[in-house]
């Protein structure tokens, strides 16, 4: 069984650094990288007050949820024993634990650190098909494909940011309630990371552009129905703060167009390091993604041309 164990361990690593080369940087370079922007978010975090402590661990708990989406937990059941398979899911949660609980004891988050623990021994022995065991209704049945899948695998995460928000009006932090908005509008990323099979955007019955205004406008008007009840709330509360909220959801829904038209701009292959470098650079300062936006909408619209025509 140890044996099963490190070949399971060794091939997830190998995907990593494969995934890392395709991207185009050296897995050493990764792991650099990787470790310094974890002890900068771990400092900026622990380093300030409880809530910001909180929200530190929120990123190991959405890596323990997604360990445990229920296709991959199926897969793993068809093959390896149960003995194994637990073992592996412990060891997988131990992994993400590890580099959080230094940082934990070193800032004094101890209460954090066994709120964590508990989770992620919870997480390892969660069926994982409990929550992917009944059909969760949505609002968006009209155009169903992105955000169907994509809300009945991270609703938990969505129901985790309205907590979120909670306590911010609980305590009076406007920041924090902002903080959950910003990443609640801009978690509707993740459902765009894969690129759909050919067939999926033959089917549609429009030139590239037009294709590429359809699936902008599906994104904008899904996200902005997800954030509405969250954002109504904050303006109510923090009146004084609504040209900044509206400003900031501006941004977050431009960095979201931009991301689904850099998507179709590298079609059928994944971002590349230049794209993923000039992302992080409209993410940091807003103002590049309108010089940003307009060039990778027209390069989509030129990559789709021969799929739409």
């Amino acid at each position: 069984m140890k044996e099963i164990i490190y070949n399971h361990l060794r091939l997830q690593r190998t995907r990593f650094e494969r995934a890392s080369t395709e991207f185009g940087l050296h897995p050493t370079v990764s792991y650099i990288l990787a470790f310094l922007l974890f002890a900068g978010m771990s400092y900026m975090l622990l380093s300030r007050s409880t809530i910001e402590k909180w929200e530190y661990i929120t990123t190991a708990i959405l890596v323990f949820y997604l360990l445990a989406s229920t296709d991959r937990l199926r897969f793993y059941k068809q093959i390896y024993s149960a003995k194994t398979f637990t073992r592996i899911r412990l060891i997988e949660n131990a992994i993400v634990l590890a580099p959080f609980v230094p940082f934990l004891i070193y800032f004094g988050a101890y209460h954090q650190l066994i709120a964590l623990i508990s989770i992620a021994g919870l997480m390892s022995i969660l069926n994982g098909t409990k929550l992917g065991s009944f059909t969760l209704s949505t609002p968006f049945y009209r155009f169903p494909f992105e955000f169907t899948a994509g809300f009945r695998l991270s609703w938990i995460v969505i129901l985790g940011l309205y907590i979120l928000a909670f306590i911010a009006i609980t305590v009076d932090n406007s920041l924090l309630g902002i903080f959950a908005l910003l990443v609640l509008a801009l978690s509707s990323i993740m459902y765009y990371q894969y690129s759909e099979p050919e067939y999926y955007i033959w089917i549609h019955n429009m030139d590239s552009r037009s294709f590429l205004i359809h699936k902008i406008k599906i994104a904008l008007g899904y996200t902005t129905l997800v954030c509405l009840p969250l954002l109504v709330v904050i303006i109510f509360m923090w009146p004084s703060l609504t040209l900044w909220v509206i400003l900031g959801m501006v941004c977050a829904l431009l960095f979201l167009s931009t991301c689904i038209v850099a998507k179709y701009s590298m079609y059928p292959n994944i971002f590349n390091l230049p794209i993923a470098l000039a992302l992080s650079l409209g993410f940091v300062a807003p103002p590049i993604l309108l010089i940003l936006f307009p060039y990778l909408f027209k390069r989509a619209a030129k990559t789709l041309k021969s799929t739409l025509s």
